[in-house]
């Protein structure tokens, strides 16, 4: 397949993932941490801008960016944060998840010790991240109204310095597969794909691009 039809199928995936939404003040932004460091200052401003009185770093050790970080993702995050002016004190860490469904979970066990119950979260992550983020949140906590957002770039303004655009696609694949799966194995609320996004999804598969996948 020619990258025309490569970048094409995998902006699909790509559009349909990234689920932006109309902000509302809220009692907490919550980050999904993660290999792009883009997002915490994304989530610093937000946060300046006054959406929420707490800025929550969610994010463990994970295999990739064990080799990019020396530390949890959250600590990478929090220093980012307050290098970017955010009071230490409005700032909480979950440093031990490991997957989407924890960084929820673990994320409220925490809400849960501080005593604070909020009704209203602005969840952050990756651009390509927000559905399953979304589709998770409102499965685990259906109380709790929530808001994505993440910084506002494009499939092509995607890849960094340690994620290039051939792995960007097989994250996308393995994306779009686990809000299918999931979803089925009863781990998120189901979400409705268009025909046209599972076709981008098996050309890039049967192309090869199966490096994220789940068994």
């Amino acid at each position: 397949m020619d990258d025309l039809k490569v970048n094409a199928f995998a902006r699909q995936i790509w559009n349909y993932c990234n689920i932006q939404m109309p902000l509302i003040k809220s009692d907490a932004i919550v980050v999904l941490c993660s290999h792009d460091i883009r997002i915490a200052e994304f989530a610093s401003k937000l946060f300046l801008e006054g959406w929420a009185p707490y800025l929550i770093f969610s994010g463990g050790i994970s295999s990739f960016t064990s080799r990019i970080y020396s530390t949890s993702e959250a600590e990478v995050f929090r220093e980012i944060a307050i290098a970017n002016n955010i009071p230490p004190e409005a700032i909480i860490i979950e440093t031990n998840s490991t997957n989407t469904q924890e960084n929820l979970e673990f994320t409220w066990n925490i809400f849960e010790q501080r005593k604070l119950q909020p009704s209203k979260v602005i969840l952050v992550q990756t651009p390509n991240m927000l559905r399953r983020a979304y589709a998770t949140a409102t499965h685990l906590f259906p109380d709790v109204e929530f808001f994505t957002t993440s910084h506002k770039i494009s499939f092509e303004e995607a890849p960094h310095s340690y994620l290039s655009k051939e792995m960007l696609i097989h994250e996308l694949v393995g994306d779009l597969q686990r809000i299918s799966i999931y979803a089925d194995r009863g781990f998120i609320k189901p979400q409705v794909i268009d025909p046209s996004v599972f076709n981008a999804y098996h050309e890039l598969k049967n192309s090869g691009y199966k490096g994220n996948l789940i068994k």
